[in-house]
């Protein structure tokens, strides 16, 4: 396994059969990604909290199959362009989405930041808007046949 160390980031690589096989092991053991995980340590075990267990197993899972991980720390505050880049839309699109949302945000020089916090709740509040259109869709179509 290669892990790169950066900054603020720690970059996660299967490169090695082995490893790659007894992570698919230690996987297939688990058997249902639901599960949650417990960690040995010092001869205790410590019971994993659900959210921490089903980060970490989707994360054996991809270098199962040969990904490669970054994990990273993020700022208490971003850039628009950081937070477009968070939630994989255009800086555009984003600057309409706090607005219409009556995001705060700062000023450095020139440059918007906002809260890293306020950007998750802009992503979780689309994410509901897609579920519900989703959701809205779905019933068109089931009442249709």
């Amino acid at each position: 396994m290669e892990i790169l160390d950066k900054t603020d980031a720690l970059e996660l690589f299967v490169d090695d059969e082995a490893m790659a096989q007894d992570v698919t092991k230690v996987m297939n053991n688990v058997g249902d990604i639901r599960s949650d995980l417990a960690l040995m340590a010092n001869g205790k075990t410590i019971e994993m909290p659900h959210e921490l267990s089903k980060l970490l197993l989707n994360i054996l899972e991809a270098l199962g199959k040969g990904t490669r991980i970054s994990i990273s720390t993020t700022p208490e505050e971003v850039s628009a362009n950081t937070a477009a880049d968070m939630l994989g839309v255009s800086r555009p699109t984003f600057l309409k989405w706090a607005k219409e949302h009556d995001t705060t945000f700062s000023r450095v020089g020139k440059q918007k930041r906002f809260l890293t916090s306020d950007v998750l709740k802009l992503r979780d509040i689309q994410r509901e808007k897609k579920i519900a259109a989703f959701e809205a869709l779905r019933k068109e179509l089931d009442a249709l046949e």
